[in-house]
């Protein structure tokens, strides 16, 4: 399925994510986390939630990929 988004919303999602980044690693930064990539990290198992709209996000900017790009990071990913 493909929903091609409002490019303003592209870009105010973006800039959405820019900015939780910005601010995750502030407070991480003051917590005195560092990621080690160890086997159960939050990054595998406590934000791999997504909602309908940033799928379709990650889609579109998926699709944009060229085919080479895209067929490596699907095998990568499996």
């Amino acid at each position: 399925m493909t929903l091609d988004l409002p490019i303003t919303f592209a870009e105010e999602l973006a800039a959405l994510h820019a900015r939780m980044d910005a601010l995750y690693g502030r407070a991480a930064r003051q917590a005195g986390f560092e990621c080690r990539g160890c086997e159960d990290n939050c990054c595998r198992s406590l934000f791999f939630h997504h909602t309908y709209l940033e799928v379709l996000y990650l889609r579109q900017g998926f699709s944009a990929l060229p085919h080479g790009r895209r067929a490596d990071l699907v095998t990568r990913s499996r």
